[in-house]
C-alpha cells in the first residue's frame, strides 16, 4: 500500500511491447505514474515519474503537482511514448528510456482544457495525432505542435468520455453528462455535430467502440449496446 498511489487510480494502459504482456503502467491525482510487472515478486511498482511543473517565484522556481486522470499508450507511435492528461486541463508526453522524463507539454501556451482530462486517445490510422476530452469540448492535437489544430464547439452539457473510430479516421463519439451521445465526422463537418441520440437519463459515462457496435455506460450502472 505505501509503494502504490496515494490518489484514487483514473487511468490504466497495459504496455504491449514484446509477447509477455506483464507490464502495465497507472496514473492517478497524486501526479505519479508507475509502472508494475505481474512478474514482479515484491508487487511493487518498477519504474515511476512524478508530474510536476517548475513556475517561476522571485529568482526561483516553485514545484507544484500535477494529478493525472488519463493515459493513452500505444506502441505504434513509439513503444517509450506515453501521453498523460492532468487535472489541470493540460497533456504531457513522457519518454521512458534509460531515464523517465517528460519531454512535452501540450496546451500550456493555448488550447488547455479548462477543467481535468477524462479521455486521452490516439488516432488509429494516423497514431501522431490524438484526441483529448474535458469539460465541454473535445480537441485533436498532433505530436508536432504544442496547441490543438482542431477543436469542437462547446456542447451545453459537460463531456465524460469519447474514442476514435476504429475504421474511420475522422470519426469519433463522445459522451455527456445528461445522457446524450455525440457523433462527430471532420470528414462530414467540422463545426457542428455529425448525429446526436438520447441514452440514458442518467450521465453517461463510458464508451467503448469495436468495429460496427458500441458499449456506453452511465452513472447508474447501465451499459447499452447499440
Amino acid at each position: 500500500m505505501e509503494k502504490s498511489h496515494h490518489d484514487p487510480v483514473y487511468d490504466v494502459d497495459w504496455i504491449t511491447v514484446g509477447k509477455s504482456g506483464n507490464e502495465c503502467v497507472s496514473t492517478s491525482t497524486d501526479g505519479r505514474i508507475l509502472w508494475w510487472d505481474m512478474r514482479s515478486a515484491e508487487n511493487t511498482p518498477i519504474d515511476s515519474l512524478l508530474l510536476d511543473e517548475k513556475i517561476p517565484v522571485g529568482d526561483d522556481f516553485k514545484s507544484k503537482v500535477l494529478g493525472g486522470t488519463a493515459l493513452c499508450y500505444n506502441a505504434d507511435a513509439g513503444p517509450l511514448k506515453y501521453l498523460i492528461g492532468t487535472e489541470q486541463g493540460y497533456v504531457l508526453q513522457a519518454n521512458k528510456r534509460k531515464t523517465i522524463e517528460v519531454q512535452q507539454r501540450f496546451g500550456y501556451d493555448s488550447g488547455k482544457h479548462h477543467g481535468p482530462i477524462y479521455a486521452l486517445k490516439r488516432n488509429p490510422g494516423h497514431v501522431k495525432y490524438f484526441l483529448s476530452v474535458g469539460d465541454w469540448s473535445s480537441k485533436v492535437w498532433c505530436e508536432e505542435l504544442k496547441a490543438p489544430i482542431m477543436q469542437t464547439r462547446y456542447h451545453s452539457a459537460y463531456l465524460t468520455d469519447g474514442c476514435w473510430s476504429p475504421t474511420r479516421c475522422g470519426l469519433f463519439f463522445l459522451t455527456r453528462i445528461d445522457g446524450f451521445l455525440d457523433v462527430w465526422d471532420f470528414y462530414y463537418r467540422q463545426n457542428e455535430v455529425a448525429y446526436s441520440q438520447k441514452i440514458s437519463d442518467s450521465p453517461l459515462t463510458s464508451i467503448s467502440v469495436n468495429q460496427n457496435m458500441a458499449a456506453i455506460g452511465d452513472a447508474e450502472g447501465t451499459v447499452s449496446i447499440m
